[in-house]
């Protein structure tokens, strides 16, 4: 009886693995977690409601993997959409939805790249005027989506116009006045 042919360590070809890709906003390639690209597709597929919204925001919140296979597809555009076309939102989805949107947003300027929709600054400033109970997720998320975004705080300032000041909904919350600070020291 003869015994299988050994072959020594160093003669053995490694195996071959190669990470998935997918591309990241400015032609980046990020190598991608395979979960969390399908991930992605299943969300991109679904219509969104408000518990996706929430689904998102549990998926991207410390999750690097997640938040880069989120920023380099077009989620982040559809999440804007789903809220930029819903008439009236509720106080609901308005916070689940600014929920999401931070988690995709901080830390990510490929995320933060695509909050450059005028209609999501108008859409929020309708969401302070209308949703009082809704003004620190609101605000928290402009902050999130300006940090180090000269073009998403010009896209705030234009839509506040001359007329309207942050400080109209700072409501006595010294928190929020911070914040508000901080937004108009970002549009200068």
């Amino acid at each position: 009886m003869s015994s299988p042919p050994t072959t020594s360590p160093a003669s053995t070809p490694a195996p071959t693995t190669t990470s998935p890709t997918i591309s990241v906003v400015h032609d980046l390639s990020v190598p991608a977690d395979p979960n969390a690209a399908t991930m992605v597709e299943k969300l991109l597929a679904v219509k969104f409601e408000v518990k996706h919204l929430q689904l998102i925001a549990n998926l991207a919140f410390g999750n690097d993997n997640m938040k880069k296979a989120i920023a380099s597809s077009p989620l982040i555009i559809k999440l804007i959409g789903y809220y930029t076309t819903t008439a009236n939102p509720d106080v609901a989805t308005t916070k689940s939805f600014c929920g999401a949107l931070r988690a995709c947003t901080i830390n990510s300027s490929p995320g933060r790249s695509q909050c450059r929709i005028p209609e999501l600054y108008t859409s929020f400033l309708n969401s302070l005027k209308n949703q009082p109970e809704n003004r620190d997720e609101v605000i928290t998320t402009i902050c999130a989506i300006c940090m180090n975004d000269k073009e998403n705080c010009k896209l705030l300032k234009e839509a506040l116009g001359s007329e309207m000041d942050l400080k109209e909904f700072v409501d006595n919350d010294d928190e929020r006045a911070k914040k508000v600070k901080f937004l108009k020291a970002l549009m200068e």
